[in-house]
């Protein structure tokens, strides 16, 4: 969808998620970036944008007292 559509938020906000979920929150959070800048009151993106920033600084704090190796 997005080679034919690069602008379509809910494309782009699966694409996102899906990133979140591989464990690539940074990926993630600048597709959700992407999405908000075309629509910028989309729930399910805003909503999904947070999810992945909180479980990128939960991955952080997982590195900092070693919980999650690289």
């Amino acid at each position: 969808v997005l080679r034919i559509d690069s602008k379509n938020v809910m494309a782009l906000n699966s694409m996102g998620y899906a990133l979140d979920k591989l464990n690539r929150h940074n990926e993630a959070t600048a597709v959700f970036e992407e999405a908000l800048k075309i629509d910028p009151k989309n729930e399910l993106t805003l909503q999904n944008a947070e999810i992945a920033f909180i479980n990128f600084v939960k991955y952080c704090l997982g590195m900092i007292i070693g919980k999650n190796k690289k």
